[in-house]
């Protein structure tokens, strides 16, 4: 946790960041840390929109340079905000399937505006490579599972009483996601608030069993 004053407001600035405790060969924490603290650095550069180098080797060294960063940019801005800024970062290993690691990620986060942004991102790392698995390395045909998944998605909206015509994207602005995960027999595929919908509906994730999917999986992470 960090607390920072901004000393142009009377508002501190409060990070809290929370990482997994892995235990095994030292090498292995360190590249598993830092694919999470990568996405968290993109995470927070896409909020302030900006973007920038920050030291990876100590989540305090990323934390205070985003900081430093934050009071910069609102130098002189007027009105002072109604609220004091905040980030929220969690990291939990919450599975592990034969050579894959599942790690969930979620944080909110408040750095003035309307109103504050929060999501969940879902990690997936292959431990023959130390590298996260996106979608082309799972799938043969993305075309065909991204058809699936709007299947999906439209059954979800019915369910849950959406108005498909609330959507921000239409059938050729559709696409699909790398925020996914595996649980209970089903691809899980997250879609964070803006992504495909309108803030007021928050995040937008449903299953597809695998068993559909398989005709198209290169790989069983089940």
């Amino acid at each position: 946790t960090k607390e920072y004053k901004d000393p142009y407001s009377p508002f501190k600035v409060t990070l809290k960041a929370t990482l997994p405790i892995i235990e095994g060969e030292y090498n292995l924490v360190i590249i598993i840390n830092n694919l999470i603290i990568d996405y968290y650095e993109r995470q927070l550069s896409s909020e302030l929109s900006y973007q920038t180098a920050v030291p990876k080797d100590r989540l305090s060294n990323l934390l205070s340079s985003q900081v430093e960063k934050i009071l910069t940019e609102t130098k002189g801005l007027s009105p002072a905000p109604k609220q004091e800024w905040f980030g929220n970062f969690d990291a939990k290993i919450t599975n592990s399937i034969g050579q894959y690691l599942f790690i969930t990620m979620t944080y909110d986060q408040y750095f003035g505006g309307a109103h504050g942004m929060y999501g969940t991102k879902y990690l997936i790392v292959d431990l023959s490579t130390f590298r996260s698995v996106e979608k082309e390395a799972i799938f043969t045909n993305i075309s065909e599972v991204k058809d699936i998944s709007a299947k999906y998605l439209f059954k979800h909206l019915k369910n849950n009483h959406l108005l498909v015509d609330d959507l921000l994207v239409d059938a050729n602005d559709y696409f699909l996601t790398n925020n996914f995960t595996i649980r209970n027999d089903s691809l899980i595929l997250n879609y964070n608030v803006y992504e495909i919908a309108p803030y007021y509906w928050g995040e937008i994730e449903y299953g597809i069993p695998l068993s559909e999917l398989k005709p198209y999986m290169k790989v069983d992470i089940r």
